[in-house]
Parts: structure tokens; sequence; C-alpha cells
């Protein structure tokens, strides 16, 4: 397992912070070794791959990379502060577009701290 995103039950988190695989082996990227952990640990785990949905941020030189779509929920390689403003403007109209009961919607870029 590796990539931009993945969820963890209560459950392997509590055993990610008491087993001893992970405690032998932390030096690395964090999605591979957590991916690494549970290959290791023997317990059931569901990988789901979804890269039609789940892509790299347009402007990323590299083979995961796609144009924002309507379908798309989430978006990786935003390493710096315009892909992110550019992948939060996106989010934030598509749940105007279908709704959303958001009071206001600020541009992105202009927020403190992004």
């Amino acid at each position: 397992m590796a990539g931009m995103l993945y969820v963890l039950s209560w459950d392997l988190v509590d055993w990610i912070a008491t087993s001893s695989i992970p405690a032998r082996d932390m030096v690395g990227d964090e999605d591979q070794k957590t991916g690494d952990w549970l290959k290791a640990s023997g317990l059931a785990v569901r990988i789901v791959d979804n890269a039609v949905d789940w892509h790299d941020h347009p402007d990323h030189e590299g083979g995961w990379s796609s144009p924002y779509v309507d379908t798309t929920v989430a978006i990786h390689q935003c390493k710096d502060t315009d892909r992110l403003a550019a992948a939060a403007d996106h989010f934030f109209g598509q749940w105007i577009s279908r709704g959303s009961r958001l009071d206001s919607t600020p541009d992105c870029r202009t927020m403190n701290g992004i």
C-alpha cells in the first residue's frame, strides 16, 4: 500500500501504536511504511484502488496526474500553496454547485496560513 490516501480504523491505529512490527521499521515514507507494516501483520486489510477519482494534481509531472473532473474525490501532490489552493477551490466549487449550505466560500488563496 502506498499513495495519496489511506484510512485506518481505530483497531489498526491501536495495532500500529502497540505492535513490535512498526516499532522495528520506522524509517521511510509513511505511506510505504504503513503498507509494509500491514502486509507483515497478517491482519485482514481491505485495499481499494480508485485511480480514476483519486489522482495527482494536474500540474504534477508524473504518471498519475489528471485534470479535475466532477467525480474527483482526492488530489495528491499539492506540495505548494498554489496547488493546494487550486484543489481547495475546485472542491469548494463542487460543493456549491451541489447545493451546499455553506454560508460563504472563501477564496483559499487569501486564507491565513495557506
